[in-house]
């Protein structure tokens, strides 16, 4: 019989089946984050990481809305709407892809949108932008915007 544990991370929970992995020695709950998602362990959805060389093939190209946070480590108000996005991410799980961007480490893409500022958020359908929200705002405001996509 497997044996089953739930973790609790953050506002997240996750159903490990502890015949399949051993989690050894972990030292960051974003470690394990990680690689719970990358083993196929959790249900949610998670937002991806996406590069220059990425971002056709993962926003442009998808066939579905996809927003995208342009974000750094750096900077106060991205760390305060990572949660959001991370919960809109798991409620718009199949309606629409989440990405994020780190705008020092990709300067090409953040240029070509035209991000001077940060957090930004695009919202892509169709490979093209067609909703933008800059800083931390509340919830409701992106789901706003994110069914105003979906919608069109």
């Amino acid at each position: 019989m497997p044996r089953i544990i739930i973790l609790i991370i953050g506002q997240c929970q996750y159903r490990v089946n502890l015949s399949i992995t051993t989690l050894i020695n972990i030292n960051s709950n974003q470690l394990l984050q990680d690689q719970l998602i990358k083993k196929g362990l959790t249900g949610m959805s998670k937002p991806q990481d996406v590069n220059d060389a990425e971002f056709g093939t993962e926003v442009i190209d998808s066939e579905i809305p996809v927003l995208v946070d342009f974000w750094a480590e750096w900077c106060g108000p991205c760390k305060m709407i990572a949660p959001v996005v991370e919960e809109l991410a798991s409620e718009y799980d199949g309606k629409a892809k989440f990405v994020k961007l780190n705008v020092d480490f990709n300067p090409e893409t953040s240029a070509k949108y035209g991000v001077r500022s940060i957090p930004t958020l695009l919202i892509f359908k169709g490979g093209a932008p067609v909703g933008q929200v800059v800083g931390a705002v509340p919830k409701q405001h992106l789901q706003a915007r994110l069914d105003d996509a979906l919608d069109t």
